[in-house]
C-alpha cells in the first residue's frame, strides 16, 4: 500500500508541477536553466538534481558543476547544493559535468553524476542536499565496463531493490547492492 501511496503522491506532484508552471517562473533558473534534470520528492519537498551550462550564450557544453534546487510548492525554487568536480574522484576543475540522478536508502542520499560522456560517479550525504562525500574515490561505472558509454544514468527502486540504467544508443541495467555504491551484478543490455 505504501508503494501506491508514494506513486500517487509523486503523480500529484507532477500534476501540480504542470499546473503551477503556468504561473511560476519559467524556467526555474532564469537566464541559466537546468540540463538533464531529475526531480525527487523527499519529506514533502521537491528536489531537482541537474547539470547546467555556464552561460546561455555557450556554443559548446560548458558545465562546471552540478546543482540541487528545492521547492516546497514547485513554484518557488532555491539553490541548495553545489557539487564541484574537485570534491569527487575527478579531483580537478572540469567542464563536462553532465547528467545526474539521486536516490534514498537506509537514511542516506546518493547523488549519481556523469563525468562527461565517459563514466558515472556517486557521492553520499545525510540529507537530500549533502554535504556530499565521495566514498569510492573512483567511478561507480568505469568507461570500460560495457561497450556503451557509462553516463546519462537513471536510478529507480522496484520491490525494495535499486537499479541503475545508463548508456547511449545501447542501454544497460544493473542491480545496485544495498550500499548503493556498488553493483550487485554485471550490467545487462
Amino acid at each position: 500500500m505504501k508503494k501506491y501511496d508514494k506513486i500517487l503522491k509523486e503523480g500529484l506532484y507532477i500534476i501540480l508541477f504542470m499546473v503551477t508552471s503556468l504561473f511560476a517562473q519559467n524556467p526555474i533558473v532564469p537566464n541559466v536553466g537546468l540540463n538533464d534534470p531529475h526531480i525527487h520528492i523527499f519529506n514533502d519537498t521537491a528536489y531537482v538534481y541537474a547539470s547546467h551550462d555556464k552561460s546561455i550564450n555557450n556554443k559548446k557544453f560548458i558545465m562546471e558543476d552540478w546543482w540541487v534546487w528545492s521547492s516546497p510548492d514547485l513554484v518557488n525554487w532555491t539553490k541548495r547544493s553545489v557539487l564541484n568536480p574537485k570534491d569527487t574522484y575527478i579531483g580537478k576543475d572540469y567542464s563536462r559535468c553532465w547528467a545526474t540522478d539521486a536516490a534514498y536508502r537506509n537514511g542516506k542520499y546518493y547523488w549519481y553524476f556523469s563525468e562527461g560522456n565517459e563514466q558515472t560517479g556517486v557521492v553520499v550525504g545525510d540529507t537530500p542536499v549533502g554535504p556530499w562525500k565521495d566514498v569510492l574515490g573512483k567511478p561507480l561505472l568505469n568507461s570500460d565496463l560495457t561497450p556503451t558509454h557509462e553516463y546519462d544514468m537513471a536510478v529507480f527502486e522496484d520491490n525494495g531493490s535499486h537499479y541503475i540504467i545508463f548508456g547511449v544508443w545501447d542501454y544497460y541495467i544493473a542491480k545496485l547492492n544495498d550500499d548503493m555504491i556498488s553493483l550487485a551484478e554485471i550490467p545487462k543490455k
